[in-house]
């Protein structure tokens, strides 16, 4: 999937302009965590990418805090097997098809950066701060908002696209 496509899908999700797409991605670029370029001959977006864009959109309710949002809630740190951060979570669901076809909902707390992935069999993942530090100094970004929802149908999308591409189907 190219940059491009990745806009409209999230367009359709959030229900949002061209233009506050079109913002918070060229954030993501500028920042380094999408590849460069646009247009035609635009690279596709790999996994790691994919995620950050879901960080950015989900994470952040207005686009200039997009890419903060997106290293603040990618930094969390899953509480059961401590050091898997939530931007690498997210990208091996995307990897996998059946482990994203096993997600419910991802939910991002704005308010109190935190995130926490609903699985279908009622399990769930949580995803705290590191430290003490980092939960009490926010996410460098205005937590408007309370939640950013990810749906496990959304994930599903994106892995059957995401495995079309390296398969070479799409």
């Amino acid at each position: 999937m190219r940059g491009r496509g990745f806009e409209t899908l999230m367009g359709e999700a959030l229900a949002r302009g061209r233009g506050d797409l079109e913002t918070r991605s060229l954030a993501l670029r500028r920042a380094g965590l999408w590849p460069a370029g646009r247009g035609r001959y635009a690279p596709p977006l790999d996994r790691d990418a994919l995620a950050s864009g879901l960080l950015a959109h989900f994470g952040a309710a207005k686009p200039s805090h997009a890419v903060s949002a997106c290293l603040a809630f990618g930094d969390l740190v899953e509480q059961v097997t401590l050091g898997r951060r939530l931007v690498k979570v997210l990208a091996s669901l995307l990897a996998e098809t059946e482990e994203a076809d096993g997600v419910r909902l991802v939910v991002l707390n704005r308010t109190r950066p935190s995130a926490q992935i609903l699985l279908r069999d009622g399990a769930s993942r949580l995803f705290l701060p590191k430290s003490a530090d980092e939960a009490q100094s926010g996410a460098g970004f205005d937590g408007a908002g309370e939640a950013g929802l990810i749906s496990g149908e959304l994930l599903r999308a994106l892995a059957r696209d995401a495995q079309s591409c390296v398969t070479g189907d799409g």
